[in-house]
């Protein structure tokens, strides 16, 4: 409708309340650390899963190599 018009909704809109534009800010960090916390822990893990099949698969290997 406003673009119909020739009115942009960005000019008429409600100004915003400094507060808001700070809350925004500390929303934000905090779910990027948040996010960064949990891919830090799914590389960890996938690490871990990778270290233990090389083990598993190392140890099969010399059990072969023995008989």
């Amino acid at each position: 409708m406003f673009a119909l018009e020739g009115i942009s909704p960005v000019e008429n809109a409600p100004k915003v309340p400094a507060e808001y534009w700070e809350k925004l800010l500390d929303v934000a960090h905090r779910r990027i650390t948040l996010a960064a916390y949990r891919l830090a822990d799914l590389f960890l893990a996938a690490a871990e899963q990778i270290e233990s099949e090389r083990a598993l698969s190392g140890s099969v290997l010399n059990t072969i190599d023995q008989h």
